[in-house]
């Protein structure tokens, strides 16, 4: 069930009161400066909207472009600055000011979006009780803008909303989506138990021909949004297999590559071996690792007789000796 304004009040008694003396204080602290943010926030875009209204009266001294060239050099789109001067038009600064400046039951305070959502009300008792509502339930400016559109005729409703930018990039667009459906998935059941349920117990007075437009709308619109998922559904099943399928290429492709690779190794490595030695590298492999008793016997030729003698034979060790000992 939805929360009463009994609730919020509790809950957040509750809380201010299980702080600390010294975090109460900046609790109190913050939420005076919030406070004062989100009524200098409408203030001020309620300012410029009086001042946009000048500049489109007094065309001659600003210029026949000025709305737009004024857009261009903020950034801005040029319904943004239209915006700014509508909300100048229909509220007094009084007013604006008042009802900023007071907190809703959760402690948070309205912003320009709610003045924007409540501007399409323009039955001054019906908006009267609406913004009782939004003090007391904490409305969004969201939640006000759903109750607005459930509860009163609007003119020129586009199709679809706003026109959503387009992606930077594929993946993106994807990411945007799957969010948006994540919130969507979520909102399902919270609609279900506290639109859908709170229906089928409404007392029959409280039943009109309104709720049925709003019914049949809403019903209207979740079908096209289920026709359209279930297309795009289609199409993102249809990238899977795409894109499965050439991963599974680039992989066949990696390997063979790989496999193409070893073998031309093999293969250089094969010539390599098989390659002969010319006849000249044979005559000098011979020379240079010729048998043992070869290279000996060649020794044997270089070295002199009287080396023989003094390290050789028997006579020679005697001739030596002799040498030696003087005889």
């Amino acid at each position: 069930m939805a929360k009463t304004t009994e609730d919020i009040g509790r809950k957040r008694v509750a809380t201010f009161e299980a702080m600390t003396h010294d975090l109460q204080q900046v609790a109190l602290d913050f939420a005076s400066k919030l406070g004062k943010k989100a009524r200098m926030q409408c203030l001020v875009e309620y300012d410029m909207g009086t001042k946009v209204r000048e500049i489109i009266e007094e065309e001659a001294h600003y210029g026949s472009n000025a709305v737009q060239q004024l857009a261009d050099y903020l950034g801005k789109q040029a319904t943004a600055v239209y915006a700014w001067r509508n909300f100048a038009g229909a509220f007094d600064r009084q007013f604006v000011d008042a009802t900023a400046s007071e907190p809703m039951s959760n402690g948070e305070y309205v912003d320009t979006k709610h003045f924007y959502a409540m501007m399409k009300v323009k039955d001054g008792r019906k908006q009267r009780k609406l913004w009782n509502q939004v003090k007391q339930l904490s409305w969004s400016a969201n939640q006000l803008e759903d109750e607005v559109r459930s509860t009163t005729e609007t003119k020129n409703e586009r199709s679809g909303g706003r026109k959503p930018q387009t992606p930077v990039s594929p993946s993106a667009g994807l990411e945007s989506i799957r969010k948006d459906a994540l919130k969507v998935g979520n909102l399902i059941p919270v609609i279900c138990e506290h639109s859908c349920d709170a229906i089928d117990e409404m007392a029959p007075g409280k039943v009109d021909e309104k709720l049925l437009d709003t019914l049949t709308a809403s019903r209207a619109t979740v079908a096209e949004m289920h026709d359209a998922a279930g297309l795009l559904l289609g199409r993102i099943d249809a990238n899977i297999d795409r894109v499965e399928r050439v991963l599974e290429s680039q992989s066949v492709s990696e390997g063979e590559d790989l496999k193409k690779g070893s073998e031309e190794s093999t293969a250089d490595e094969e010539e390599v071996n098989e390659t002969p030695l010319d006849d000249d590298f044979d005559d000098d492999f011979d020379e240079d690792f010729a048998p043992e008793a070869s290279y000996e016997a060649e020794e044997r030729d270089r070295v002199p007789v009287s080396a023989q003698q003094a390290t050789g034979g028997k006579k020679g060790r005697k001739a030596e000796k002799r040498k030696t000992s003087g005889k």
